[in-house]
């Protein structure tokens, strides 16, 4: 498998409706009203790190979640800020909001509704590294990405990035369990996503460690520790399978790219058989073509909020 073939801006676009039905309905709501009765008239003031190429804004604004908002969102990859800031004016003509360009990013406007809209190429810890922070948030969100970082490493500057009584939404948080069916050799498979998973705890970037395989039930310690009050916490797991033999939109893509991360996280693992792990790849990609394959991850959304009076514990 080579990973050229593969197109990240394509992957995130392939996964939005696998999203859109795992979210956490529960937390979802419980953040919808906050909103709707917190910022009614307020401009909430919006930070998303790991933004990718928008599909978490462009979801709460089909919502109609915000009335009056200052957004910002920051990517390492330049391509998915391209392809963010290349979806605003589609979405703005499709829905019926007037788009107009400033220095820093966009203004939508629709009747008495106002959205400031900023996509920003930025990396995550370069935000952290200002202190004291330039600006404060009322809402900050990640999806899918704290388990990509060591979270309790930066717990505390993003609590000095939120305003008191603010909120963090957190979603799509992976919590130790990838199923594959129909299984291959039950002993092989489970020893493939066991290594996997452990590639995800060993990882480190520039010496630091980067990411946990169980991050989804960790957060409910961590939150609690830098003194977050949890409202409301639900799984949000990806269920993949085919239906009248087509998996759904581009999900047959999504499969393979996550394949292919599979792959490559394990290929030359010397605890691994190398020519038996070359030969499950191979049926797994057949398992996708043949819209055979089920995939289901366990994941975590969470909703919290930072008390007017802090106690960083």
């Amino acid at each position: 498998m080579n990973q050229n073939d593969y197109s990240l801006q394509r992957y995130l676009s392939a996964k939005r409706t696998v999203d859109d039905r795992s979210l956490s309905q529960r937390v979802w709501r419980r953040l919808e009203d906050l909103i709707n009765f917190t910022y009614g008239i307020v401009p909430l003031k919006m930070l998303e790190i790991g933004c990718g190429t928008g599909a978490m804004l462009y979801r709460m604004l089909d919502a109609c979640l915000f009335k009056k908002l200052e957004y910002l969102g920051i990517d390492s990859v330049e391509e998915n800020i391209q392809e963010a800031n290349l979806s605003l004016p589609i979405w703005a003509q499709k829905n019926g909001w007037r788009l107009s360009q400033i220095q820093q990013g966009s203004i939508l406007t629709c009747d008495s509704d106002y959205l400031q809209i900023h996509f920003e190429r930025k990396d995550f810890f370069d935000l952290l590294s200002v202190q004291p922070p330039a600006q404060l948030f009322d809402l900050i969100a990640a999806h899918a990405f704290l388990d990509l970082i060591h979270f309790p490493g930066v717990m505390q500057n993003l609590v000095a990035l939120t305003e008191p009584g603010g909120l963090w939404y957190f979603t799509i948080n992976f919590d130790g369990l990838t199923i594959l069916e129909p299984e291959i050799d039950p002993v092989f498979d489970e020893e493939v996503m066991r290594l996997y998973h452990l590639t995800m705890d060993e990882r480190k970037i520039n010496g630091v460690p980067s990411g946990d395989s169980r991050t989804g039930r960790r957060l409910f310690t961590w939150l609690r520790k830098v003194g977050m009050e949890i409202l409301e916490a639900g799984s949000s797991d990806w269920v993949v399978f085919s239906q009248n033999g087509q998996y759904p939109a581009d999900e047959g893509y999504f499969l393979s790219f996550l394949l292919d991360t599979i792959y490559k996280a394990l290929a030359g693992n010397p605890v691994l058989d190398q020519k038996r792990f070359e030969s499950w790849t191979l049926r797994r990609q057949q398992q996708i073509e043949q819209r055979e394959l089920v995939y289901i991850a366990h994941q975590m959304d969470f909703l919290a909020r930072k008390p007017l009076s802090h106690d960083s514990r």
